[in-house]
């Protein structure tokens, strides 16, 4: 094969090995370079080396914070949420429950389970009263609430206002046969005014009685058929 760099000049081979040599984007970073470019180029170069470099970071970023707030502001479901309405109890009573509930169900996670006891239904004040009841049921409709312990009369309301389910759909077999064997189980009116067990006689709890509780109280439940936690709290509250 025949060496043709005999044919170009001395001079020009020199100036091309120094070009080549000293050529100032060889080492450098791409941001250098790209700073380096002329004006008319440099969206271009820009474009090829970082653009969608940015992009692919700026997607990633976007969906960590989209995560992150997902986790802060989303709340969580309400496992076990006991409403204490119209009753005499003290929040001391109240905390008993919950905490001896929750050492006897260390498995349970403590952040999905709620006491309250805010709901004064039964006011002189009927203004109050009806306002008591619009936030217990707006409380309820939003699955804050699945379990309701009251007197009768208010339980029953709850009922007849079809808020509270019978005792079939929130308990499992065993605990609904066993509380009837007991004489736990209180029949009342549903929504179509047809009577059936509705609610348990909360005086036939031994860890009521214990924290006490009030005789005449009734403990009902709301759409709780899907909660474990409710279960759970029944089997405290009877030693079933």
């Amino acid at each position: 094969m025949q060496d043709n760099s005999g044919m170009v000049p001395k001079r020009t081979r020199e100036e091309i090995d120094e070009l080549a040599e000293n050529d100032p984007s060889q080492h450098e970073s791409k941001w250098e370079t790209y700073k380096r470019q002329p004006k008319g180029s440099k969206w271009g170069y820009f474009y090829r080396h970082f653009f969608w470099a940015i992009v692919c970071w700026l997607l990633v970023i976007v969906a960590v914070v989209s995560f992150i707030v997902h986790l802060c502001v989303t709340p969580r479901t309400v496992e076990l949420g006991v409403a204490f309405v119209d009753m005499s109890e003290t929040t001391s009573q109240m905390d008993e429950l919950e905490d001896g509930f929750l050492k006897s169900n260390s498995n349970l996670k403590s952040d999905v389970i709620q006491f309250d006891n805010g709901y004064e239904t039964d006011s002189a004040n009927s203004v109050e009263a009806e306002g008591e009841t619009n936030d217990l049921n707006t409380a309820i409709s939003a699955d804050s609430i699945n379990t309701l312990v009251g007197p009768e009369a208010t339980i029953q309301h709850e009922a007849k206002e079809g808020f509270v389910e019978p005792l079939a759909d929130a308990l499992t077999p065993y605990q609904l046969e066993t509380l009837e064997s007991r004489g736990a189980v209180v029949e009342m009116d549903d929504s179509s005014g047809q009577s059936k067990p509705m609610a348990l006689d909360l005086s036939k709890s031994a860890k009521w009685t214990e924290s006490g509780g009030q005789s005449d109280a009734l403990i009902g439940f709301v759409n709780a058929s899907s909660s474990s936690y409710v279960k759970a709290f029944v089997k405290y509250l009877y030693d079933l």
